[in-house]
């Protein structure tokens, strides 16, 4: 039983002792201003990468939130969003433009409380250990939200 003890005294010791040390605190999601009747969140597949982490995928979400429906958002259904990706320092680590295409005019209706959403992947190059935050390029107010490489 003392053995079981010592191992779990070492274990949680170096548990505590690998994260103060590797990773920078997670600072906190930044939600977008409503833009018109959707609000639009953005969020990474992970809060925490290793440094050799091959890709990274951005979820872009809106959200209807007025008690009428609302006509869905062209940016996620033609191209995709925009999306820039920051070091902790400002220096900006990648930009994505959404390609000019073709777009067919069919608008989706949401629901109150109706979402929808579009998935944007990046490969990433190999980063430093640091923290991250993603925000939307132009277009409506996306947030920002936070990731960790370490």
């Amino acid at each position: 039983m003392r053995i079981l003890a010592a191992f779990a005294a070492l274990f949680l010791a170096g548990c505590g002792s690998a994260s103060a040390g590797g990773c920078p605190p997670l600072p906190a999601d930044r939600a977008a201003a409503p833009s018109g009747c959707l609000r639009y969140s953005i969020t990474p597949d992970a809060r925490t990468y290793p440094v050799d982490a091959a890709g990274i995928s951005f979820e872009v979400t809106a959200t209807n939130v007025s008690t009428q429906p609302c006509a869905g958002p062209s940016i996620l259904l033609c191209g995709g969003p925009g999306l820039s990706v920051f070091a902790a320092d400002g220096k900006q680590v990648w930009a994505r433009t959404p390609p000019i295409v073709a777009c067919p005019m069919l608008i989706r209706l949401l629901q109150p409380g109706e979402s929808m959403s579009a998935q944007v992947a990046w490969t990433a190059p190999r980063l430093a250990v640091g923290a991250y935050s993603v925000v939307g390029g132009a277009g409506p107010d996306l947030g920002r939200s936070y990731f960790l490489v370490c």
